[in-house]
């Protein structure tokens, strides 16, 4: 045993020998004396044979130098031997003596030291005696460059006439679909909006709930509109109530089955609104039907307006159109105020 572990350490023994004593480092620098703000050249080299795993500091520590940039390990064979370079460009800020500390690097695993350096980094001196002194030149007076402006106020105006253009187009559209529906009498409306909403599939819970809002406002804003019945302000059980009233004083001569229809399509819709039920396959599609021929039976039994009557729906009608029509000129002549404040604040 003693002589297997002695053949293992003659074998060993030549390299750590060449590891120690064999490899060489040095550290270098191209000037001790550099200006503040120079650039600093640092020379790291290892000789050593061609068998030898090189190791370089990462990071270079050369503190309070700062490394500017790491440059690619350069190699030389000579001979026998090889020589790695690995060059590093350092800066420093402030004057004063510095050393750069000695740098560890590792050959085939073993540690070899650098020597540290002395650096001098001098401040610049400017001789105020020899440097020739000029006066404070005056100041230049220069003329009002106009055109940029007058680009930024065209620009402005480009914007606002686009923006103008825009909001007139929507209002007018908004406008000329708001004067279709006012044109159309409570009845047609009802059975207009009822077709639109037959298109609708609701699955969700959120879609039921949007589709019975729909319906309860249709059938809510007709009565209210026709039969002159406070419809949209009233709960579920006040509105069948003052029906159930109408129908006793003979006005409003609904079928029982309709009241009936209608109380059910109202029960479902608070209980998907309020509640977060789903009704069941095909309930919407009915109420839908339901409440159509709770309008349509409206209709039929309802007395004929009289002149009066129609004259001051239209009157009603006009004075809401006209008020309409003034919010809509505030809201954009309001924002054009504001967009044409901060343009020529930005300005």
């Amino acid at each position: 045993m003693k002589t297997r572990l002695s053949l293992l350490f003659l074998l060993i023994l030549p390299r750590l020998l060449w590891a120690q004593l064999g490899g060489e480092v040095r550290a270098a620098v191209d000037s001790t004396q550099v200006l503040i703000g120079a650039q600093l050249n640092y020379t790291l080299q290892v000789k050593t044979d061609s068998l030898a795993q090189i190791s370089f500091p990462d990071p270079l520590a050369v503190a309070p130098f700062e490394v500017l940039e790491s440059f690619p390990i350069d190699t030389l064979q000579a001979q026998q031997h090889y020589l790695f370079t690995k060059k590093y460009a350092l800066i420093q800020f402030d004057s004063g003596r510095y050393y750069i500390p000695p740098q560890r690097i590792m050959i085939d695993g073993f540690a070899k030291m650098t020597d540290s350096i002395k650096v001098e980094v001098n401040s610049v001196v400017v001789d105020t005696l020899k440097q020739k002194m000029y006066d404070i030149k005056p100041q230049i007076q220069l003329d009002k460059n106009y055109r940029n402006l007058l680009a930024r106020l065209l620009w402005v105006l480009l914007f606002l006439g686009l923006l103008i253009g825009g909001l007139w187009a929507y209002f007018s559209a908004k406008r000329k679909r708001a004067l279709r529906k006012a044109a159309l009498p409570p009845f047609e409306r009802a059975i207009e909006a009822l077709k639109a909403l037959e298109n609708s599939h609701p699955k969700a819970q959120e879609e039921y709930k949007d589709y019975y809002s729909k319906l309860t406002e249709i059938v809510r804003r007709y009565l209210e509109e026709e039969a002159k019945i406070d419809a949209l302000e009233s709960t579920s059980s006040q509105l069948l109530n003052k029906l159930l009233l109408l129908k006793d004083a003979g006005k409003i001569p609904l079928e029982k089955e309709t009241l009936k229809n209608l109380k059910e399509v109202l029960e479902t819709a608070d209980l998907v609104k309020f509640a977060r039920a789903v009704p069941e396959t095909g309930t919407a599609p009915r109420d839908r039907e339901w409440v159509e021929a709770i309008v349509v039976e409206t209709k039929e039994v309802l007395p004929e307006p009289t002149p009066e009557e129609l004259q001051a729906q239209e009157e009603y009608r006009l004075l809401m159109l006209k008020k309409k029509r003034k919010q809509q000129l505030v809201y954009a002549l309001s924002g054009l105020g504001t967009l044409l404040v901060l343009a020529l604040l930005k300005n």
